[in-house]
């Protein structure tokens, strides 16, 4: 992993401070795909680019799936009497999508997990 955080040749979208300090942000439209790696909810900066060019990111399945499965509280979701705003559904969608992300990821690498 050492080489991982190796200065890399060519221009990266953050120039050079994503060496010192690690950048998350949550999806949205905009994204660099190449340079990230999905962590649970949020999306880490890398500082090389991805080198797969049949997935838009990577995903870290160790700690995508710690934090998705063990740590975050899905609280409420499984009752159909609690109002959601549409501001907190278009959430529950990026939780579902980046949970099919961790099943993808996993399935790539051939594991399979269950309750």
């Amino acid at each position: 992993m050492g080489s991982c955080f190796s200065r890399p040749s060519g221009n990266h979208p953050l120039g050079e401070t994503y060496l010192f300090k690690p950048y998350f942000f949550i999806p949205n439209e905009y994204r660099p795909q190449a340079y990230v790696v999905q962590e649970g909810n949020v999306y880490r900066v890398l500082p090389v680019k991805n080198p797969r060019t049949d997935r838009d990111y990577l995903v870290n399945t160790e700690k995508s799936y710690d934090l998705m499965m063990n740590k975050f509280s899905y609280r409420g979701l499984d009752d159909s009497t609690v109002y959601y705003s549409n501001d907190y559904a278009i959430q529950v969608l990026n939780h579902r999508s980046n949970l099919n992300s961790l099943a993808e990821a996993l399935i790539d690498k051939g594991e399979q997990r269950s309750k």
